[in-house]
């Protein structure tokens, strides 16, 4: 039975993008559960709705509309956040970076407008939402209620397979922001912290498989006696890791573990494939191709 009857104000705000499904709706449930005051981000009323009526402070629990490639969302948003620190002066601010999609498909032929939509929104969008909340979370720094910047990245982001370049291009530019961001922020001890999954259960992944369907319409004749067959092992390889990847719960638990700790680690990886990936940059580029090929079966 839930709970709504909260013992006190919080004094951990977070703001959570892309909170509609996957890791940022779990996140904001769980973070929620535990106390904090969550400003859950997604696109539409529907989406606001449904999660509010699943968080056990609901009190506590602010869905709000945000498309981070808008910055008349991103503004309202901040102002929104502005105002309720005003009210919680004591108050400590922590931004979830989360909100993404994925672009898969042959780099010969991935249209550039689809490129840019998809740095549009695991890029520039999380850079612009960043930008906009910091001074807030500079502002509201007090005693032990520090505020945390969280991207969520993916091992996409330290290792490429074929057919997801455009996805994993945006995450090495989300990492090389975030490693950017957290020398430069040392001097107010504002943490910058990459949380770093490997096979998810998310929906994000079946949206990306649908968005690769209708991406073939956009291809020319050439594009697919080249790479059908390839293409399609792919997404069986990717299906097959999904199916055995990780609940999104253990990552709504390392996020609240990163906002908790006084001080938390630069990156995070997470995934049962994941204890794998720091041996790989020790490997030549031609074994790792190797053993994708095989892995895949190319």
């Amino acid at each position: 039975m839930r709970n709504s009857q909260r013992p006190q104000p919080s004094h951990n705000i977070v703001l959570i993008s892309g909170a509609s499904t996957g890791i940022g709706l779990a996140s904001a449930l769980h973070l929620n559960h535990h106390g904090y005051t969550v400003f859950a981000g997604v696109r539409s009323n529907e989406d606001a709705l449904r999660i509010k009526a699943e968080a056990q402070y609901p009190e506590a629990f602010f869905p709000v509309l945000l498309d981070i490639t808008q910055a008349e969302d991103i503004s309202r948003v901040t102002v929104e956040i502005e105002s309720w620190l005003q009210r919680f002066p004591e108050s400590s601010l922590s931004l979830i970076n989360n909100a993404g999609v994925v672009v898969s498909g042959p780099m010969e032929f991935i249209p550039v407008s689809k490129l840019k939509s998809q740095f549009d929104i695991n890029v520039f969008g999380h850079i612009a939402l960043t930008q906009s909340v910091l001074p807030l979370i500079r502002r509201n720094q007090s005693g032990k209620n520090r505020g945390k910047i969280v991207m969520i990245s993916s091992i996409s982001g330290l290792h490429v397979t074929p057919f997801v370049g455009p996805y994993a291009a945006s995450k090495f530019a989300l990492e090389a922001f975030s490693d950017a961001l957290r020398q430069e922020l040392y001097p107010w001890n504002i943490p910058v912290v990459l949380v770093e999954p490997g096979s998810i259960q998310t929906p994000l992944w079946k949206k990306a498989k649908s968005t690769a369907a209708e991406l073939l319409s956009e291809y020319p004749a050439e594009a697919i006696p080249l790479y059908q067959r390839a293409y399609e092992l792919m997404q069986k390889a990717s299906a097959e890791a999904e199916a055995g990847g990780i609940s999104v719960e253990p990552v709504a638990i390392l996020i609240h573990h990163i906002l908790s700790a006084p001080k938390p680690k630069s990156r995070y990886l997470i995934g049962r494939e994941t204890q794998f990936i720091p041996l790989l940059r020790f490997l030549p580029d031609s074994w790792l191709d190797s053993l994708l090929r095989h892995k895949i079966g190319l």
